[in-house]
């Protein structure tokens, strides 16, 4: 009788607009009055079930034919007779699960008659309800505080993860929970080595894993190249003096760089071990090969819903993703976030900050050169950030031998 309790809980004008939209989960009967329940309430504050009745039947249906009449006139007189035996929480927790199970049942049976549906969708929406396991939420639990101080440190005293190179960290300050930053480039141009790079400095700040999903090159490849970067060291170097690397890379938390190697990854893959582990950074490499939303439509709609993902997973920990720039980037020094592979604007608009990493075949300049502009930044900053340099571009150098980037102008004093 869950109805019945919803339509005593909407006696109160002031929760008719917290239930309003659980009428695509409602029998006939029950809509039809929660329905006429909005525009009895435009013009009433209180709510009277005989005088309700009576609009009802003169007003909103005068030519109802009489079974259906006795039908109604049934459930208004329990209404008015009757105290609600359910919560509000017992309430919105039923609807929710019913509009779950109704919306999982129509997607079961489209992809049984084969009409395109993603069956991974189906996964997505039990997710989803397992973590949304309240219909309805609290306003005080969700509204952003007034306290002064509080707003203050958010934006000047950030405690988020540093950058090895000085410009991002003047450019785009910190990362923390909720931001997502993409990394793009042609193919060797070094984003991979980025990715080692700027992880290796982030460890040293963190106790937590970093959960690498790498779908692109091959993981013993990357482990290698993680490796060197943590110690510092070259190939010959590693070989040469094996306990000594063995030793800086456990000493330094290579052992908690969580690389999974995988080349079919599912966003319900990503969703399983966010929920058992306890990440301070997530990297993807590279999302738009990830499986999931093939029954969206275009590669471009699959594509957007994957970053929305990405997006929402951000709140585990922050997170990097790499994409690829387009073919004519080749050869550039600076991009612009026009040149990213297979969007115009759906990743860009899914994403906080957007890194484009360029290299000229310009001879007379240092192979080693690297470009990097900062195209988008919604990020907050920190306390080294330069407003000037928000959307800057910077010259940095690649040490592919020991897979780290390093700054030929500015100094970090924490590398």
């Amino acid at each position: 009788m869950i109805e019945r309790a919803l339509l005593k809980v909407l006696e109160d004008k002031s929760n008719y607009s917290r239930f309003s939209s659980v009428l695509g989960v409602l029998s006939r009967e029950t809509g039809i009055i929660v329905k006429n329940l909005g525009e009895y309430f435009e013009h009433n504050e209180e709510l009277s079930w005989p005088d309700f009745a009576s609009w009802f039947f003169q007003v909103k249906h005068p030519s109802m034919k009489e079974d259906q009449c006795e039908i109604y006139r049934t459930v208004f007189e329990s209404l008015e007779s009757s105290e609600s035996t359910h919560t509000e929480e017992q309430i919105a927790e039923a609807l929710k699960e019913r509009a779950v199970f109704t919306e999982v049942g129509n997607k079961a049976l489209r992809i049984a008659e084969g009409t395109g549906d993603d069956p991974m969708d189906i996964y997505l929406l039990l997710d989803d309800y397992k973590k949304n396991s309240s219909l309805l939420s609290e306003v005080e639990s969700l509204e952003v505080t007034h306290d002064f101080e509080e707003l203050v440190d958010s934006i000047t005293v950030r405690s988020g993860l540093e950058w090895r190179l000085e410009e991002l960290n003047l450019s785009l300050g910190p990362v923390n929970n909720g931001d997502l930053v993409l990394v793009a480039a042609r193919p060797e141009v070094g984003k991979t080595t980025f990715l080692t790079s700027e992880i290796s400095h982030m460890l040293s700040q963190t106790d937590g894993d970093v959960l690498w999903f790498a779908n692109e090159e091959a993981g013993t490849k990357v482990r290698w190249r993680i490796i060197q970067a943590i110690t510092g060291m070259t190939t010959q170097d590693i070989i040469a003096d094996k306990p000594k690397a063995l030793k800086l890379y456990k000493d330094l938390g290579g052992e908690r760089v969580r690389l999974i190697d995988k080349k079919e990854f599912s966003i319900h893959d990503v969703e399983r071990l966010l929920e058992t582990s306890n990440p301070a950074l997530i990297v993807y490499d590279q999302l738009r090969f990830f499986k999931g939303f093939e029954g969206q439509g275009t590669d471009v709609e699959r594509l957007k819903h994957l970053y929305r993902k990405a997006r929402a997973y951000a709140e585990y920990a922050p997170s990097i993703v790499v994409h690829q720039a387009r073919g004519d980037a080749e050869g550039q020094l600076y991009l612009t976030q026009q040149q990213l592979e297979g969007t115009q604007t759906e990743v860009q608009g899914a994403v906080d900050a957007m890194i484009m990493i360029g290299k000229s075949h310009d001879a007379s300049l240092d192979p080693m050169l690297r470009g990097l502009s900062i195209v988008k930044n919604k990020l907050t900053g920190g306390s080294r950030s330069d407003p000037s340099l928000r959307h800057g571009t910077f010259e940095v150098q690649i040490q592919p031998e020991i897979a780290r980037y390093t700054s030929t102008v500015h100094k970090n004093p924490n590398s």
